[in-house]
């Protein structure tokens, strides 16, 4: 199996597209004054989202998909560091990325540190859910300008940064483990997609 040479994201070689697009974000979603903005979907609009073509393949491979989370970074606006969920663990996600207008660039960083140096504090998002706020000089050791699909480590710290003059979109799957509630690991994953990895 041919493996990425990082840890932190791999492109991926879905057999199906998704059904979302920018305009049914910035139709669907809520825009607040705030530099991030956070949508979560859940079963009702998950088949509309992405497709039941693609839904009923990734239950064909072990994999379903109960939640769909929608990001907006603002202009010329960057994210805070992070890590998704605490304590941290090596979980996937799968996400599709829209950027409004063609001037200027978004990309995901990601660093690789010492947690313990570098913790602010633990907090919970709007449905309780928790993720680790790190220091604002944790520095990136790579970057990608994501579109999608893209599998991620939201295990490792990360952000989006924006240095577009427009809004970046991002649509966030959680894919757990068929039958259960648990979150799909990096390695497990890398299996489970082995024939998708665009390595």
């Amino acid at each position: 199996m041919n493996r990425p040479k990082n840890r932190y994201y791999v492109n991926l070689d879905l057999p199906y597209q998704v059904n979302c697009n920018l305009e049914f974000l910035k139709s669907n979603c809520k825009i607040s004054p705030i530099q991030r903005h956070w949508n979560k979907f859940g079963p009702r609009h998950i088949e509309h989202m992405l497709s039941r073509d693609l839904l009923d393949w990734f239950d064909s491979v072990g994999v379903c998909i109960p939640t769909v989370e929608v990001f907006f970074t603002k202009p010329n606006a960057t994210a805070p560091w992070h890590i998704d969920m605490s304590p941290p663990q090596d979980h996937i996600k799968i996400n599709w990325v829209w950027e409004e207008g063609t001037e200027g660039i978004s990309y995901m960083e990601y660093s690789e540190i010492e947690l313990g140096e570098a913790i602010r504090n633990t907090k919970k998002t709007i449905v309780g859910t928790e993720y680790i706020l790190l220091d604002d000089s944790t520095v990136a050791v790579d970057r990608i300008n994501l579109r999608g699909p893209t599998m991620i480590n939201a295990g490792r710290p990360h952000r989006a940064h924006n240095l577009k003059p427009s809004g970046r979109w991002c649509l966030s799957t959680i894919p757990k483990y068929k039958g259960t509630d648990v979150r799909i690991l990096w390695d497990d994953a890398l299996k489970i997609f082995s024939k998708n990895l665009l390595v």
